[in-house]
């Protein structure tokens, strides 16, 4: 796995990296784990993944969780109003397992 890390002014690759640097940057990203582990509750400081944003984590989410869990006739709940990127990857979980879509209206709260 490739990540990169400002730290200090410096780019840094780590998690595999042979340079102390990398070292030292791969710790940091573990301690920060253990850190972020504590508001979600996790049991343990694997549970945590950070992702570059929310599209990577619906992806995630629906290509790992959505596919091994779904089966034909589940229902994937999503709202009318859904950004594009959390839609197409649910529409793909539901091709692949017979899982079925059901869109949820919106109200006007006025």
């Amino acid at each position: 796995m490739l990540s990169v890390s400002f730290i200090g002014g410096q780019i840094l690759m780590f998690i595999g990296g042979a340079h102390a640097l990398a070292g030292e940057a791969t710790d940091m990203y573990e301690e920060a784990r253990s850190t972020v582990q504590q508001y979600p509750n996790a049991a343990r400081p694997e549970e945590i993944i950070f992702v570059r944003g929310t599209t990577e984590a619906i992806n995630l989410v629906a290509n790992s969780y959505g596919r091994d869990i779904l089966m034909a006739g589940d229902e994937i709940i999503l709202s009318e109003m859904e950004h594009h990127a959390n839609i197409v990857p649910w529409q793909m979980v539901a091709q692949m397992t017979g899982a079925i879509i059901r869109v949820i209206p919106t109200t006007d709260l006025d």
